[in-house]
């Protein structure tokens, strides 16, 4: 077994170094020169080189003067030895921060949905990662090299050579613009496009960054949400009722434009704000009735009562149903509901109250004898004379 790990050892000592002298090449280099320089020196003392190669005259060197030569040169190659390590460490430093900065663009590229690409100049595709070469039906590699015209509609794709010009003339971002995308297949997308100038290393503009985010659910939940917002609109807008809202303190902050008509203002503004109390009430003290009533029934009130006051001040008589809202918290943060103006029932009611009062005064006083039938002349009612 030892023997084995010494001959494995044997085998891996010499491979060790040719990896470190590899790794250390430069330093190396200088070791070995420095090594041969010293050898010739102190050879140059036995053999006159200059003379038996050159044909020189002959100039023996001491021994002094070798040794001199050789400290020399042994300390302007150490010298060069540490500038040159340092040198590599500092490159191997920078090399494998690059690699780690690339490494990690990389990975933040290839592992998000949205498309993220480079363009130079001329808006060719430099740099792609997967997300965008797969909107496009493609891979990264072929994407390369390529414009938007080779994957989209013409009119898209000059919209967007526009944009990549506008940043790259400007210098100045485009930030989550909206578009509707329409692919050579056919298919349609809403996405957001950010769009960013390229700097080289001196600060010129050599292209553009973009990132694309498809939008297309949210932009489907916005509509839907439109489309209810419109007929929410038109309900409150034209409901026969005046609907409204106030907040805690009785001020009005929501009322539809059946309520602005019916209180007698000219708009919405000129009726926003206002207290219902101080405003709408004859007696704000009536107010505090309402809202001890309103309480009494567990915040819910259904075709109540009210007298309030017009603009003008003339009167009308309400049919409140109302409620309390509430917020996050649970907390009361208003009232909510809807005013019917029942002005004209309420008046016929009385004229017809008044109306009948005044036939059972003529029926029981007239010296006749009545009596009262129903169509099938049953006896409904008979004045005194008749019993007389």
């Amino acid at each position: 077994m030892k023997l084995k790990l010494n001959l494995k050892d044997k085998i891996l000592k010499p491979r060790r170094w040719i990896e470190k002298i590899k790794k250390n090449r430069e330093v190396f280099v200088i070791v070995g020169m420095v090594m041969i320089l010293n050898i010739i020196v102190f050879l140059s003392e036995l053999l006159d080189i200059p003379h038996y190669l050159l044909g020189a005259p002959r100039t023996l060197i001491n021994w002094r003067e070798a040794l001199f030569l050789s400290i020399l040169i042994t300390s302007v190659g150490s010298i060069a030895i540490v500038m040159i390590q340092h040198f590599v460490i500092e490159r191997k430093k920078a090399i494998k921060a690059l690699a780690r900065e690339r490494n990690l663009l990389h990975a933040l590229m290839n592992n998000i949905a949205d498309s993220v690409y480079f363009k130079d100049n001329k808006n060719r595709f430099v740099m792609v990662n997967k997300a965008k070469a797969e909107h496009s039906g493609v891979t990264p590699k072929n994407i390369i090299g390529k414009t938007d015209f080779d994957f989209l509609p013409k009119e898209i794709a000059r919209q967007s050579f526009a944009d990549d010009n506008y940043v790259m003339k400007s210098g100045r971002p485009l930030i989550d613009k909206i578009e509707k995308i329409i692919h050579l297949n056919k298919t349609d997308h809403w996405v957001s496009v950010t769009k960013v100038p390229w700097y080289d290393e001196e600060g010129k503009i050599i292209g553009t960054i973009g990132i694309t985010r498809d939008i297309t659910e949210r932009q489907k939940i916005l509509e839907k949400l439109k489309e209810s917002e419109e007929k929410y609109r038109n309900l409150f807008e034209n409901m026969p009722g005046a609907y409204y809202r106030t907040d805690r303190e009785g001020n009005l902050i929501m009322i539809n434009p059946e309520g602005v008509k019916l209180f007698g203002y000219n708009s919405l503004e000129d009726i926003l704000g206002k207290n219902i109390a101080q405003h709408f009430y004859f007696a704000p003290k009536e107010r505090k009735k309402y809202l001890k009533e309103l309480e009494k029934n567990k915040g819910n009130l259904r075709d109540f009562e009210l007298t309030l006051k017009k603009k003008d001040g003339t009167s009308l008589v309400i049919s409140d149903t109302s409620h309390f809202y509430y917020d996050k918290k649970g907390n009361i943060a208003g009232i909510e509901g809807v005013f019917v103006d029942i002005t004209r029932r309420k008046e016929a009611e009385e004229a017809l109250c008044k109306s009948q009062q005044e036939f059972a005064s003529l029926f029981k006083s007239s010296p006749e004898a009545l009596v009262y039938l129903d169509k099938d002349s049953n006896i409904l009612d008979i004045n005194p004379r008749f019993t007389e």
